[in-house]
Order: C-alpha cells, then sequence, then structure tokens
C-alpha cells in the first residue's frame, strides 16, 4: 500500500520519538511490500502461468513446493505474516496520512487513489484465497491442484470474475509500489529517472496482468486434468463443461 501519501521528517536527530517511529515503520512498510510480498506475488504469478503448459507442470510445481523442507514455517513467516504486516499498516498510514495529491498530475492521483482501493480489496481477497484453499483442500486436492482449481471453478463460477480482479489488483499494487520505493528509498530522485521507473513499472503490470489473467482463464476453461492419486498413478478427470 505505497503512495504520494504525506511523508513525516526524513529520520534527522531532531526528529521526535514518534516521528522517528513513523519514519522507520513507513520504510518497513515499503520494503516488506517489495520483499517478501513482492517477491512471493512474482513467484505466484509464475507457478500460476504453468497452468497454461498444461496440468502436469502445474502440479508437479505445487507439489515441489509443497515438499519443500520447511514449507509451513515459510509459508506462515515468509507469506502470511508479513502481508498481514503489510495489509494492516498500510491500511493505518492509508487511513491517517494526509493526500499530498495536489503535488501531482492527473496520472500520479489516479495511481494514489488506486494504490489505496487496490490494497484494501487484495487483502479481502488474499484472506478469502487462502482460507477457501490453503486451509480447505485435503492434501490430496492439493497434490492434484490442476484438476482441484477446475472443479473450484466449476462449484463457483463467479470465482473466475474475482480472482480476475484480484490477479490485476495485485500486479497494480507491486507495479506502482515498486516506483514508490524507488522514490522513499532515494533510489530515485530525478523527474527523469522516476518517469523512467514509472513506465518499468507499467510494464511490470502489464505482464504480471496477462500471465494472472491467462492463467486463471486456462484453469477456468482449459482442457481436463489428468487427475494423478498421491501415488503417482493417472486416471482421466473429465471436466464437467466440455
Amino acid at each position: 500500500m505505497e503512495g504520494e501519501a504525506d511523508h513525516k521528517p526524513s529520520g534527522g536527530p531532531e526528529m521526535s520519538r514518534t516521528d522517528r517511529m513513523y519514519y522507520i515503520g513507513r520504510r518497513l512498510h515499503s520494503l516488506s511490500g517489495i520483499v517478501p510480498v513482492g517477491a512471493f506475488l512474482v513467484q505466484h504469478v509464475y507457478g500460476n502461468a504453468l497452468a497454461i503448459k498444461g496440468s502436469e507442470a502445474y502440479d508437479e510445481h505445487v507439489r515441489n513446493l509443497l515438499s519443500m523442507p520447511g514449507v509451513v514455517f515459510l509459508e506462515w513467516f515468509g507469506i502470511y505474516l508479513p502481508i498481514l504486516f503489510h495489509g494492516i499498516l498500510g491500511i493505518y498510514y492509508a487511513i491517517n496520512s494526509k493526500s499530498n495529491t495536489s503535488r501531482y498530475g492527473y496520472q500520479r492521483n489516479w495511481a494514489y487513489v488506486m494504490q489505496r482501493i487496490t490494497g484494501v480489496l487484495l487483502l479481502a481477497y488474499i484472506v478469502m484465497h487462502v482460507w477457501t484453499t490453503t486451509f480447505t483442500f485435503s492434501e490430496d486436492q492439493k497434490m492434484n491442484m490442476y484438476a482441484t482449481m477446475q472443479q473450484y471453478f466449476d462449484d463457483m463460477p463467479w470465482m473466475v470474475g474475482l480472482y480476475i480482479l484480484g490477479m490485476i489488483s495485485a500486479a497494480f499494487h507491486l507495479s506502482n509500489g515498486i516506483w514508490s520505493f524507488c522514490i522513499m528509498w532515494g533510489i530515485t530522485i530525478t523527474r527523469k529517472s522516476q518517469q523512467l521507473v514509472w513506465k518499468m513499472a507499467m510494464g511490470i503490470f502489464v505482464i504480471l496482468s496477462v500471465l494472472g489473467v491467462w492463467s486463471v482463464l486456462v484453469l477456468a476453461n482449459g482442457p481436463a486434468a489428468e487427475h494423478n492419486g498421491t501415488n503417482g498413478s493417472h486416471t482421466h478427470h473429465e471436466h464437467p463443461h466440455k
């Protein structure tokens, strides 16, 4: 949840303790949006995009992730808790920060508003997504995730639109967050460098959006998966709509 919110004093010795905590918190929030949250999003989009290659590539990737040593620890301390930290702190800053959008043109005003909208949408979407998949699917369903997601979308077709909205929101939030991160951490100081990073960020947005939406549509409407039992056997699993 990055954006052109008001930034407290820049960390000098004259800062009060409250201002210093705000300063540190803002930067930790900004950093967490890139690592680990942003890095996880890129990996997640890549993994989902393997569905485009077919069920075997997709399921193999999921199984490799599930078989990683310490996967539960990694999920909680590398994904869930950082996302909660970033999301809750982002909502706090969005509520308590004073907008300075008058300093920016129409393009940045639009991005400022969209960053906050997508941030709130994403927090709700991620909670829903994790609860209805990770915490609900059985081990056998997770081992055959391609067929499981096909059935998931067949049972709840309206979820397709929600997932597409979630993927596009995540792609924008990360991409715009990269732009804000570079400014906040002093990486882009000149207007020219900021414009360059903005163009690169929007390129990332397009790539992540296309891959994200494409993978959702494949899982919702693609060819029937070969259902693989946990022992590796193959049995044909017909897709109800094919």
